[in-house]
């Protein structure tokens, strides 16, 4: 990594970090700017302490700028920077310095780099792998900003700050601020969330853009097609046809490269299974968990699926939830219904922290005095314990997911 190149990325970013500062000062009270602040700086303590950690990096971890940057550039991404510099062909060579991650050489099938989506590789190259992760840090606290207005929005300030807080710190927030696509996944969905709850011609196209460039980044971003119904309800029909297209069109595109590069189209769907990846049942994945004494990840999925009921049973109640219930539902469906034989919990609480209706905290509608009282703090202490854990492991290159 060339220290200009480091240097510049580092200047741009904190460009963007005041402007942004001055944009929600705009946006948002300054009291409620500084909540936003706190939420964001707690999540980075720790992160940080993670990483500080005196354990043993394992040999699996790589170098790949020679700042203490790599340390959030591990496991998958590695995948990442390489596409981003080598496209989707990897020669045998290349794939010598990933043996230590996937085990397998050659790659089988040749085309399982597929699974990962070209957004993120696309980022990387246009703004190497520091100023990808700067903008990661960046997009973080729009999404914290997005996520506290929308619920401020629909209930109040006291609301909105706990629902932050458990969000910033849930068990797979790790990857909001590693070089990972999930923070692009959830900036598309919040993003849409809130154009469209402005209900105008400003909301609808920004609706449309966002779907369209969040797609290139995760194949789970075609969640976004449940908004659409948005547009159905107000019998929009031919808008939500254009934003069905829209969600689609990333697919499409990437499959005709997949076709020219492989001679596989839906290369990005069948490479799941060359890494290891099974669908089945829901909750095959809790059981076979409990079955394989994964006793932590299966406490913590425990956990965020009774965040969910708990959700859905709020959006049953109200109708303004009805729309982030579907989509809820249908994003947890898949996710429950995935498991890997190595790990039947691998991936699938990394995927759960981008569900962020799910940490949506109200006391309004609890009729329990001890779920005001005490469960608040549980869930905290709970998650700020996991996202520790989960960064002492990610940035000594142990795998956590």
């Amino acid at each position: 990594m060339n220290p200009g190149n480091a240097t510049n990325c580092a200047f741009v970013f904190f460009v963007l970090l005041y402007s942004t500062g001055m944009r929600i000062k705009q946006f948002i009270p300054m009291r409620r700017a500084y909540r936003i602040l706190i939420v964001l700086l707690f999540h980075f303590f720790l992160v940080i302490l993670g990483s500080l950690y005196p354990l043993v990096r394992t040999t699996s971890f790589r170098n790949l700028t020679g700042t203490p940057f790599d340390q959030l550039m591990q496991w998958d991404s590695l995948f990442y920077r390489a596409i981003a510099r080598h496209g989707y062909s990897f020669s045998l060579a290349l794939q010598i310095k990933y043996f230590s991650i996937t085990n397998l050489l050659p790659f089988f099938p040749h085309d399982k780099t597929a699974a990962f989506f070209p957004g993120l590789p696309i980022v990387i190259h246009v703004l190497t792998p520091i100023g990808a992760l700067l903008l990661i840090f960046f997009l973080f606290l729009v999404n914290l900003t997005l996520f506290y207005h929308w619920v401020n929005t629909m209930y109040d300030e006291k609301t909105a700050f706990v629902s932050m807080l458990l969000f910033a710190v849930n068990p797979g927030s790790f990857y909001f601020t590693a070089l990972y696509p999930e923070t692009f996944l959830v900036l598309g969905s919040l993003l849409i969330a809130f154009g469209l709850q402005r209900n105008n011609r400003f909301g609808d196209r920004l609706a449309y853009l966002t779907c369209f460039f969040v797609g290139f980044f995760h194949k789970l971003a075609i969640m976004n097609l449940v908004f659409g119904l948005v547009f159905i309800k107000r019998k929009q029909y031919g808008k939500a046809i254009l934003y069905a297209i829209l969600c689609f069109l990333p697919w499409i595109i990437f499959s005709l490269y997949l076709e020219i590069v492989f001679g596989h189209p839906f290369a990005f769907i069948t490479a799941e299974r060359a890494w290891g990846r099974t669908w089945s049942f829901p909750f095959v994945n809790l059981l076979l968990g409990l079955w394989q004494k994964d006793w932590l990840n299966s406490v913590y999925m425990c956990i965020l699926l009774g965040l969910m009921i708990r959700f859905l049973i709020l959006g049953w109640q109200k109708e303004k939830y009805r729309m982030i219930m579907i989509y809820t539902i249908c994003y947890a469906v898949v996710l429950i219904s995935s498991y890997t034989k190595e790990g039947a919990l691998m991936s699938v609480l990394r995927l759960f922290g981008v569900i962020w209706p799910i940490y949506i905290y109200t006391r309004r509608e609890d009729q329990f005095r001890i779920w005001k009282r005490y469960i608040p703090y549980f869930l905290l202490f709970s998650f700020s314990l996991c996202t520790f854990i989960g960064s002492v492991l990610a940035t000594h290159g142990h795998f956590f997911e």
